[in-house]
């Protein structure tokens, strides 16, 4: 069977690669570092990647955390699993403990903690205090509450806890740290009317509770995407939803402080005896917030006892978290031969060398005088915290402030507000970054995990394609009905009749007005992103998982996996065997390529990251489906490796002409390198060496300057070439290729025994990483190059960069 071969063929090799984890008594592994909070007493929490370890049996735990410095106590870790190897053993491991500084520590500095492996008893697991109780159970329990256009009201429980009385939870962490734990209820009616239709609003709520603290974390998601499972509508659900205010009630001895404070919402105040948090204010004159279907709205709180409010506004999550960071020996994302991040299984590089002193040429100097030495402030990963730091505080005052931020967020459409851009025509072939979250790891920088956080959430705002139980388990779209939808809900002809619609809900289709428009300044010229684009949605959920465990991230990852299996990648129409009518086409045709392309590459994606967080017992369907995919590579691929095929539009009677865009060959790169981490890793695993030996063939040929000719081809496989002409004979784009080639490196030693053949291909694509680097003549050169450029250009050019930096660095 492949999982026991791969197991013993991976142990084989960590253990060649010193990674296997130590026996016998306590050795360090690793280091997190982070910003210490301004509290005597926290939760430091990071992620770690591990080789094959033994995580003990209940009640024992084989890590322990210790503040350096001090002679600080040694604590046993709390550990939860992140992500899992196919073999079904532990990849990635969330570390929990309750740390306290030193009477003559501060907080607001950075700090390192020792990272331990041994064995260790377990503390017994958290349990609400009895201040909490009321918060999350009982009469006054905390609530969220919808009014409608007619002044009803609707509401949930949000609390509940474990084993005291909401029967939605489920569990997301449970031991002596923190316990976390998610809650799925529907919005019904505190009053029932005749008139009330079906509920259409369900939230999730995701808390956490923490040792030592009264102050629980509420990570809030509101969608209007509810369907039950067990009788779903035929109709689609409402087309839109206005409310007059949305809000959270809590009991009067409780307040809550957002991550942010947006305009949408309002000053918290008492009523009835509660304390009401607005999530969403009432607007003047009657006006109505407007939600349109399957749209979501994710907030993030904390929520404290009067008296007790956060002294730091990141709240009580970001600022106990930590980062392992790359030190000789010890186990990080930098760590070679771990390759734990993202279903690619990338190493990520240090940028130990970034030093803008580089940036010039010794050529610009002045005769005589030699180049300026850059403080160790401005260096290395000092440089990206700074750099992060500003980012992030770009974002927050964005959404603070509801305007506009340049590259970042575009402008605020009510409650909601998304990054630009926010058109098709602008989304439609920009090249697609595969990495997110490395400046953040690399800088153990909680201001750059805030601002992916906050982007996020501003992704999440125009996603609106949220389809859930009131179980909180992810559907799939339900067909689109023949006819326009006949549900509405509460208070719907109300609004239209009184005009209270909202100044952003203008020219919606389902008012007969005709189709959507494309203004920025309507929400309806939003539409969930797809296809390639929906790459930018999961990089941001990818890295907020794999660096921080996020639950609400996870179940993001869980739903566009769902829908990645049941939505045609291209329409974007519900479609449940789509990929299996791209198989039965290439069995027709097998070696001739099929109409494939980066669409379903990013279809791909979302699948393989919901199956790395998924525990194995669980992996069933998604498994096959992503098998399904790779035999349908293997059989479509041309004798060059490459799968493209897209018929271009032709006039009547002419012949046929097909293009090979290589942006979509490179997404299909990716695809294949996932499915060789994740699925088919094994040297001996016949899938595996056909799409390995695909990889090479394919990179090769990219890589190869006729390539880089632009045009159409019109006989089919052959020349890869792009549909659009690019200025001279090189292709326009190359930035793409960087990721392609540093795997193809790290693939090049499989590919043949013949030590000549391995250094000659080595070889040959690093030749063809200098001349994509613009003609840069030495390794070191193109080094500084890709670093100026990483630290410069942003998370986009930087994703596309950094696969080649840990090459440069020695570590892929």
């Amino acid at each position: 069977m492949l999982a026991p071969r791969l197991a013993s063929r991976l142990a084989g090799v960590l253990s060649l690669l010193g990674l296997l984890a130590p026996a016998g008594a306590q050795h360090r592994v690793g280091t997190f570092e982070l910003l210490l909070p301004r509290a005597r007493s926290f939760v430091v929490h990071g992620t770690l990647p591990i080789p094959q370890v033994d995580l003990r049996e209940p009640g024992r735990t084989p890590f322990a955390l210790q503040l350096e410095g001090g002679g600080n106590p040694i604590v046993p870790a709390q550990v939860e699993v992140v992500a899992w190897r196919e073999d079904g053993s532990p990849q990635v491991v969330e570390l929990l403990a309750p740390l306290t500084l030193a009477d003559n520590a501060s907080g607001g500095v950075r700090a390192s903690v020792a990272v331990l492996y041994g064995d260790w008893q377990l503390p017994r697991p958290l349990v609400p205090t009895n201040e909490a109780i009321p918060l999350l159970v009982g009469e006054g329990a905390a609530r969220l509450v919808a009014v409608d256009p007619l002044g009803r009201r609707y509401s949930a429980v949000l609390g509940g806890a474990p084993g005291i009385g909401h029967r939605g939870v489920r569990m997301d962490r449970e031991g002596h740290a923190v316990r976390s734990w998610r809650t799925s209820v529907v919005l019904t009616p505190e009053v029932v009317a005749r008139e009330d239709s079906v509920p259409s609003l369900g939230a999730h709520a995701y808390w956490s509770l923490y040792a030592g603290d009264s102050k629980l974390t509420l990570d809030l998601r509101l969608h209007a995407g509810l369907v039950d499972a067990r009788s779903p509508r035929e109709e689609d659900p409402p087309p839109v939803t206005y409310l007059r205010e949305l809000r959270l009630e809590l009991p009067q001895a409780w307040s809550a402080l957002p991550l942010v404070a947006d305009p949408a919402m309002g000053p918290i105040l008492e009523d009835g005896g509660r304390r009401v948090v607005p999530i969403l204010a009432p607007l003047p004159r009657g006006t109505c917030h407007a939600l349109p279907a399957r749209s979501q709205l994710q907030r993030r709180l904390t929520v404290f006892r009067e008296g007790s409010a956060p002294a730091d506004p990141r709240g009580v999550w970001i600022s106990g978290l930590a980062f392992p960071v790359h030190r000789g020996g010890e186990w990080s994302w930098s760590t070679k031969g771990l390759r734990s991040y993202f279903p690619q299984g990338a190493t990520l590089p240090t940028f130990e060398d970034l030093d803008p002193a580089d940036w010039s040429s010794a050529e610009e100097l002045p005769p005589g005088e030699s180049r300026p030495e850059t403080p160790n402030s401005r260096r290395g990963a000092n440089l990206l915290r700074l750099g992060l730091e500003a980012e992030r505080d770009q974002v927050r005052q964005a959404l603070e402030l509801g305007i506009p931020q340049a590259g970042l967020l575009g402008p605020r459409i009510g409650w909601a507000q998304a990054p630009l851009p926010v058109t098709p025509e602008l989304e439609e072939r920009t090249p697609r970054a595969y990495l997110l979250g490395h400046r953040v790891a690399a800088a153990a920088s909680q201001a750059g995990y805030e601002k992916l956080v906050l982007l996020h959430r501003a992704r999440s705002s125009r996603q609106a394609n949220s389809c859930w139980a009131p179980s909180g388990q992810p559907l799939p779209l339900l067909p689109a009905s023949p006819v326009p939808s006949q549900v509405s809900s509460p208070g719907y002809e109300a609004v239209l009749a009184s005009g209270r619609r909202p100044a952003y809900d203008r020219g919606a289709p389902h008012l007969g007005e005709g189709g959507s428009p494309t203004d920025a300044g309507s929400i309806w010229s939003w539409r969930p992103l797809r296809g390639e684009a929906l790459m930018d949605w999961l990089l941001t959920a990818k890295a907020l998982a794999w660096l921080g465990n996020d639950h609400l991230a996870k179940d993001d990852l869980q739903q566009e996996a769902v829908l990645a299996a049941a939505v045609d990648p291209v329409s974007g129409r519900p479609a449940q065997n789509w990929l299996g009518a791209l198989v039965e086409a290439a069995q027709l045709e097998p070696g001739q390529g099929c109409a494939i392309g980066a669409e379903h590459a990013t279809a791909l994606d979302a699948m393989a990251a919901s199956w790395c967080l998924t525990p194995p017992l669980l992996r069933s369907e998604g498994t096959e489906w992503m098998l399904t995919f790779g035999h349908l590579l293997g059989c479509a691929a041309a004798p060059d490796g490459v799968v493209v095929r897209r018929l271009v539009t032709a006039e009547p009677g002419a012949e046929a002409r097909y293009e090979r865009p290589t942006l979509d060959v490179v997404a299909l790169l990716h695809a294949r390198r996932i499915l060789n981490h994740t699925l088919v890793g094994a040297e001996d695993d016949p899938l595996g060496q056909v799409l390995r030996d695909q990889f090479m063939r394919v990179t090769h040929a990219l890589t190869t300057p006729p390539a880089w000719v632009t045009g159409f081809d019109n006989s089919g496989p052959g020349r890869l070439m792009d549909p659009e002409p690019g200025p001279g004979a090189r292709r326009a784009v190359p930035d793409p290729l960087w990721e392609a080639l540093a795997e193809g490196i790290r693939l090049a030693p499989q590919r043949s025994t013949d030590p000549a053949s391995i250094l000659q291909s080595q070889r040959a694509l690093r030749g063809a990483a200098l001349q994509l680097g613009a003609g840069l003549r030495s390794g070191p050169e193109l080094h500084v190059d890709l670093l100026r450029r990483c630290a410069l250009e942003g998370d986009r050019t930087s994703g596309l960069l950094v696969g080649y930096l840990a090459v440069l660095e020695g570590r892929n």
